[in-house]
C-alpha cells in the first residue's frame, strides 16, 4: 500500500501520462486501492489531456456507460475519435458504428465505411464484418458482392458467426461468388456450430429439399430435431412438412401431429398446411369446416398466404386450395400434383 502511495505522489508530481493511465486502472480494478469510478475517470482524464490513446479510449467508455462520469455519446464520440485518429482498433470499430447509427455524431455512411475499413485492415473481425456489409448493402460505397464477399471471408475466417452465415448466404445464391452449395454448407455449419438459430433453419431446409446439396433427410432432421428441441415453432414446422413429403399414411399423421403441435406453438402457416390434410382427409375424415375454421385462424394472425388460399376455398376451389398449400409445403421443391384426384373420403362438412 505504501508503494501504491508512493507511485501515486511520483505520477501526480511528474504528471506522467502513463502513470496517470496506470493509476487509473488501479481505481477502475480496486487494486490495492479502494475500488472508485470517479477517480478511475479523474485519473484517465488526465492522461487522455495528454494525448493517452488508451486513457482517451476508455474515457469514450467511460461516457458511453456513464461510468464514474456523465453519460454522453457526444462526449464518447469525441474521446474515442481521438484515440482512433491514433490507431486504437476499438475505437475505430465503435466510431464507425456511431456515425452508422447516428449516435453522438451526426449520421454518416461514408465516415462509418472510413473507420470500419481503417480497424479492418488491423484484422478486427467485427469491423470487417461491418465493412462487408457496407459493400452488400451499398452504404457509403458503391455495392459490390464481390467486395463483401472478401471482407466477410476474413472475418468468417477468424471465427465471426454473422459473417459466416453472411458467406452461407451468398453462396447459397451466388452473389459475388460462383453458387455453390458445398460452400454455402461450409460456412452453414460453422455458424450452427456456433449455436446460430438461423444457420441451423438454413442447414434443415438445404438438406431437407437438396438444395444445392444432396438431399439428406438425416441431416436436416437432426438439425431441425435441434431446434424443435428448444421450442421453435418453425423447426417443428418444417419437421412435419419433411413427413408430409414422404407420403406413407404414418407419416401423414406423423406430419399431422407435428403441424398440431406446431400451431399451438403459434406457427400460423402450419394451420394452413393442417388445412390441406383436412381438404384432402389425410387428418382424418375430410372437413371442409375444419378446413375453413383453421384458414381463417391463420388469416387472423396476418399469415401472408392465407389470405388468398382462404378466398381460394371460399369461393369453392377446394383442388386449387389444396394445391396451392402443396406447393408450400414442398417449397422449393417442385410439387407435381398426381394424375388421379385423390379418393374421395367421407366429408364431415
Amino acid at each position: 500500500m505504501e508503494s501504491l502511495d508512493l507511485f501515486r505522489k511520483e505520477v501526480e508530481a511528474n504528471g506522467d501520462p502513463r502513470g496517470q493511465y496506470d493509476v487509473g486502472r488501479l481505481y477502475e480494478l480496486g487494486l490495492g486501492v479502494e475500488k472508485s469510478d470517479e477517480e478511475a475517470a479523474r485519473w484517465f482524464r488526465l492522461a487522455a489531456g495528454q494525448g493517452n490513446a488508451d486513457a482517451q479510449q476508455k474515457m469514450g467508455f467511460k461516457h458511453l456507460h456513464g461510468n464514474g462520469v456523465e453519460w454522453s455519446d457526444e462526449e464518447a464520440a469525441r474521446w474515442f475519435k481521438l484515440a482512433a485518429e491514433q490507431g486504437k482498433i476499438d475505437a475505430q470499430f465503435i466510431l464507425g458504428s456511431f456515425y452508422s447509427d447516428g449516435k453522438g455524431v451526426d449520421q454518416s455512411d461514408e465516415e462509418a465505411v472510413r473507420w470500419f475499413r481503417l480497424a479492418a485492415e488491423q484484422g478486427d473481425s467485427g469491423a470487417q464484418f461491418m465493412l462487408g456489409w457496407m459493400y452488400e448493402e451499398g452504404r457509403g460505397v458503391e455495392q459490390s458482392y464481390e467486395e463483401a464477399v472478401k471482407w466477410y471471408r476474413k472475418a468468417a475466417d477468424q471465427g465471426d458467426l454473422d459473417s459466416q452465415l453472411s458467406l452461407g448466404y451468398l453462396y447459397e445464391k451466388g452473389m459475388g461468388v460462383e453458387q455453390s452449395g458445398e460452400e454455402a454448407v461450409k460456412w452453414y455449419r460453422k455458424a450452427a456450430d456456433q449455436g446460430d438459430y438461423l444457420a441451423q433453419l438454413e442447414l434443415g431446409h438445404m438438406y431437407g429439399y437438396g438444395v444445392g446439396v444432396e438431399r439428406d433427410l438425416y441431416e436436416a432432421s437432426k438439425w431441425y430435431g435441434h431446434l424443435a428441441s428448444k421450442g421453435d415453432s418453425s423447426a417443428v414446422a418444417n419437421l412435419g412438412c419433411l413427413a408430409y413429403m414422404e407420403g406413407s399414411e404414418q407419416s401423414y399423421e406423423e406430419a399431422r401431429g407435428l403441424f398440431e403441435k406446431a400451431s399451438d406453438m403459434g406457427s400460423s402457416i402450419s394451420k394452413v398446411f393442417l388445412a390441406s390434410m383436412y381438404i384432402d382427409g389425410l387428418a382424418g375424415a375430410a372437413s371442409k369446416e375444419k378446413a375453413l375454421e383453421l384458414l381463417t385462424e391463420a388469416l387472423e394472425a396476418e399469415d401472408e398466404d392465407a389470405q388468398r388460399i382462404l378466398a381460394m376455398a371460399e369461393g369453392g376451389d377446394w383442388r386449387g386450395c389444396s394445391l396451392e398449400i402443396k406447393k408450400l409445403i414442398f417449397d422449393p421443391v417442385e410439387y407435381v400434383p398426381l394424375e388421379e384426384p385423390l379418393p374421395d373420403r367421407q366429408d364431415t362438412a
